[in-house]
């Protein structure tokens, strides 16, 4: 795995303002690439992206259907938007024009973001080159178990055969008597994704910061993995090598069409770590991806509140779901590491 020189800083979470923007906001507020893909338009009241009719007799996809299951157009998108949406100055949280153009449903996603926003207290700047804030041989451990669980599941999670050596065509070889090839050129290699990494970052993971903020200074030094900032699970920052700190990528129109709850994401596989809070987007995106939750809390508590989504109709396929429980710390989730499959 490629390896980047800049780290991110252990204290990424200031959950001191955190928990007190907690309580604040409580008492407010109770398999193909498709190159060339169309930009996103800079006018939110219409996209310049058709809905996808859904041939299966299922719910349409959303407006952004055609990157769904590109990830190299999706990571190019992310870096070409110029026009993200920023809830603390933008003119479409104002009472003006712009506001009076949306519909109420519009609205109501952009203010359900903005609250997204709040809950995350991330240290967006990475560490200074040459001072590194990881310390002693337990930290070096932990990117030792984790690059190997990110190299274990994205030899699970491949894609569109290439030229290589690393498995055995069997279409080739069964064509030999005919072909007349030589033995050594039947074979293949296969395109591997990116694993996507998502951690929480809201006030109620506070007694996590540390595990997670070691977890996210590991991440950023390998090339195959997408790291966002996502409280509750709502993606609202994504790490960038190139600007070496977490950036805000989202547009308004990304949000309309609910970017921000992995609506692009399909056939991926998503690690997430979190709590209670964020089940309901996770379970609900298990239908088109693969996703490993190191949840929290124990095993008693995750199945009562899947039985609740359940009951009421919520989407999900526990099949692509595997949930570990009770990560806390370093220790709890290396153990864990070693028994994954």
């Amino acid at each position: 795995m490629k390896k980047h020189t800049n780290l991110i800083k252990t204290d990424w979470r200031n959950y001191t303002s955190g928990l007190e923007s907690e309580l604040r906001t409580e008492t407010e507020v109770k398999t193909t690439t498709l190159p060339n893909s169309p930009p996103i338009s800079a006018n939110t009241s219409k996209s310049s992206m058709p809905h996808v009719k859904n041939n299966s007799g299922g719910k349409p996809l959303p407006g952004l259907g055609k990157l769904r299951n590109n990830p190299a157009n999706i990571n190019r998108k992310f870096n070409s938007n110029t026009n993200a949406f920023d809830p603390h100055n933008s003119k479409l949280l104002q009472n003006g024009k712009e506001r009076a153009n949306l519909t109420n449903a519009q609205k109501d996603k952009l203010e359900g973001f903005t609250q997204d926003c709040d809950y995350s207290r991330i240290n967006k700047n990475p560490a200074p080159a040459g001072k590194l804030s990881l310390n002693g041989v337990r930290d070096r451990r932990l990117g030792v178990e984790l690059a190997r669980t990110i190299s274990k599941l994205a030899e699970d999670n491949i894609g569109a055969y290439t030229e290589g050596d690393d498995y055995w065509d069997c279409d080739r070889l069964a064509m030999r008597q005919i072909t007349k090839e030589s033995i050594f050129n039947c074979k293949m290699s296969r395109e591997k994704h990116n694993i996507i990494i998502i951690l929480d970052s809201s006030p109620s993971c506070s007694r996590y910061a540390n595990f997670y903020s070691k977890i996210a200074s590991q991440c950023v030094q390998y090339g195959d993995v997408e790291l966002y900032d996502g409280p509750n699970a709502r993606l609202v920052h994504i790490y960038k090598p190139r600007e070496k700190s977490f950036v805000t990528f989202l547009t308004a129109e990304d949000i309309f069409n609910n970017v921000h709850e992995w609506s692009l994401f399909k056939n991926r596989t998503i690690i997430f770590f979190g709590d209670t809070d964020g089940l309901y987007t996770v379970l609900k995106n298990t239908v088109h991806n693969k996703v490993y939750y190191f949840y929290t809390n124990n095993e008693e508590y995750f199945h009562a509140n899947l039985e609740d989504y359940k009951e009421y109709g919520g989407d999900c396929n526990t099949k692509n779901l595997k949930p570990i429980y009770n990560i806390k710390d370093v220790d709890s989730f290396m153990k864990a590491c070693k028994k994954l499959k």
